[in-house]
């Protein structure tokens, strides 16, 4: 009897996770588009692998995806750019994404003499 429960027990726990594991990524090619000389270092995460990367200087950058993984898109001079990958981003292989410029507002410093 107890091994009836040990079996059971990896039918609905174990094997199910160990194939969840394997989601089948593809890698993406991008673009960041923004009116902003330098397009290096913006940093690009799958939120969903918890994988990320950085642009290069022309602003390009490859990531693993899946289907309706959450991808992120941020640096300090844009605002956050958050997109779900469909079908058409994994059969194309490739996205382009146009960054808004946001004006950083720090807080009110005081100097004291």
């Amino acid at each position: 009897m107890k091994t009836f429960y040990i079996l059971l027990f990896s039918f609905l726990f174990v094997i199910p996770g160990a194939i969840a594991q394997e989601i089948d990524r593809v890698k993406v090619e991008g673009q960041i588009i923004a009116d902003y000389p330098d397009l290096e270092g913006v940093t690009v995460i799958n939120l969903s692998s918890n994988k990320g990367t950085i642009t290069n200087k022309e602003g390009r950058f490859s990531i693993s995806v899946a289907l309706n993984d959450k991808v992120e898109i941020s640096a300090l001079q844009f605002e956050t750019f958050l997109i779900t990958i469909t079908k058409e981003i994994l059969l194309a292989k490739s996205m382009t994404v146009f960054l808004i410029e946001q004006v950083n507002k720090l807080d009110e410093v005081i100097i004291l003499p």
